[in-house]
């Protein structure tokens, strides 16, 4: 995959290494070392704002000591570069403390792997993110997560070498992986998302070990329409487990569980069962405004008006008369 560019032999800062190199390698992306590569050719801007390194600026001590080493003739490794195309300015994958005391030092060149992968895109962002928890510099987790799932989706390595990679606990990965694979597969078996969003991520995960399409499928509509607590939908899945292939013989035993919560499901549609994560029904939320409204003391009218600013009276009299209006066809609904 690699190859060593002929452009010069001449003594040059930034040399290859070799562990830098076998991470590309383990990339699979398409890299080329340059020995001399123009460093007016990256753009600064873009690269100092790279995503992976928002939580970690530039360290000017150290750039300070860069730049001292460089003057006794250290070397360095190599810069790592994307760069999409010949004429494209190229942007640091990783490097930036070495980038900027070579041009503060009033260099024209340094060594670079030059990545040919398009910055900004999905894959140089999960390798900025792979470089600098390989060096210690670590994004926020809620970023490496997201490097990780997608190292697990565009290339097919393992839950446990995606935490390692991405300097993750294996726990936070897989609870987050898990909620991502449960709302796919109810987008792909027709599960409406916003019935599904409802349910906690327990009681989806839960759902999600569910052995077939069929059965999940049924399980999850079930679970939504009687609005199942974590104990209910563990019942329901430890049963289905008994069919662990079987989608017809789950289907069947979904039905049952059906039967038997047939009142709960008539509660939840009949809006006298709480539901969602915690929330209330309409019909709860409108009881209890009509109980704030009917605690209201007999003399709220002079004491309410007299509270509100001259410049405010118009816009509480627009909503007055709003919530009467939505009152007013509530009663009139009730009285049909």
């Amino acid at each position: 995959m690699a190859k060593s560019s002929s452009r010069s032999s001449a003594p040059v800062q930034g040399v290859e290494h070799a562990p830098t190199a076998a991470l590309l390698e383990e990339e699979g992306v398409h890299f080329e070392y340059v020995p001399n590569f123009p460093l007016a050719d990256i753009d600064r801007e873009a690269s100092l704002g790279n995503q992976a390194r928002v939580a970690d600026e530039v360290n000017s001590e150290w750039v300070e000591d860069f730049r001292e080493a460089m003057r006794r003739g250290a070397k360095f490794p190599a810069l790592v570069v994307a760069k999409a195309g010949a004429r494209s300015a190229a942007v640091n994958i990783d490097g930036n403390h070495r980038y900027v005391a070579a041009t503060d030092e009033g260099l024209d060149t340094f060594g670079a792997y030059v990545v040919r992968i398009r910055p900004g895109s999905l894959q140089f962002k999960s390798l900025s993110a792979r470089m600098n928890a390989t060096h210690g510099h670590l994004s926020p987790r809620d970023e490496r997560i997201q490097h990780a799932m997608w190292l697990m989706d565009n290339k097919g390595i393992s839950l446990e070498r995606a935490a390692a990679d991405q300097n993750l606990p294996v726990s936070a990965l897989r609870s987050r992986w898990e909620k991502i694979r449960a709302d796919r597969r109810a987008t792909e078996v027709g599960i409406r998302r916003a019935d599904w969003d409802e349910l906690s991520v327990t009681a989806r995960t839960r759902l999600l070990t569910i052995g077939t399409d069929e059965g999940f499928k049924a399980a999850a509509r079930l679970t939504i329409a009687a609005q199942l607590k974590t104990a209910e939908v563990e019942d329901l899945v430890s049963a289905l487990a008994e069919h662990p292939r079987a989608a017809a013989k789950q289907e069947q035993v979904v039905r049952a569980f059906r039967r038997d919560y047939a009142d709960q499901i008539k509660q939840v549609e009949a809006g006298e069962r709480r539901t969602g994560r915690g929330g209330f029904t309409p019909r709860r939320r409108v009881s209890m405004a009509l109980s704030s409204l009917l605690a209201l003391p007999d003399d709220f009218l002079e004491t309410t008006v007299n509270s509100w600013d001259p410049d405010q009276r118009a816009a509480g009299a627009a909503q007055a008369r709003e919530g009467a209006e939505k009152l007013a066809a509530l009663a009139s609904a009730l009285e049909a």
